[in-house]
């Protein structure tokens, strides 16, 4: 069986779940029947699917050599970068300064690693 081209793997990713967002804000918001409201749940599924399928797509398309030689180290520091920003996102929750950064942090160390485990794989 062959394997889907990274840009199948986003493009279609991407528009499946955004067809599967749409479809349950309809489902259990009875205010977004109406062209807007589906159109405005559409595009933020498909952003999510961008931010889901991405990484993965990329570590598909761009199997660097340079990577896959360092993997270890670059799976050392983005687990390192992973639980310093869950450590961080964790203290920031008794305060809600800062906790917008430490999401992002979290979530851009998660797609990292997505990337280098495509990468593990192949």
């Amino acid at each position: 069986m062959r394997t889907l081209k990274p840009i199948t793997t986003f493009v279609g990713g991407s528009a499946l779940l955004a067809v599967v967002v749409a479809t349950g804000a309809a489902a259990v918001q009875p205010d977004v029947r109406n062209p807007r409201g589906v159109a405005t749940w559409l595009v933020a599924g498909a952003i999510l699917g961008a931010f889901i399928f991405g990484p993965a797509a990329a570590g598909n398309a761009f199997r660097s050599a340079f990577v896959r030689r360092h993997f270890e180290q670059f799976e050392r520091w983005s687990a390192f970068v992973l639980a310093l920003g869950l450590g961080h996102w964790i203290g920031r929750m008794l305060g809600d300064n800062g906790i917008l950064w430490a999401f992002t942090f979290v979530f851009l160390g998660a797609c990292f690693r997505v990337y280098l485990s495509v990468l593990a794989t192949r």
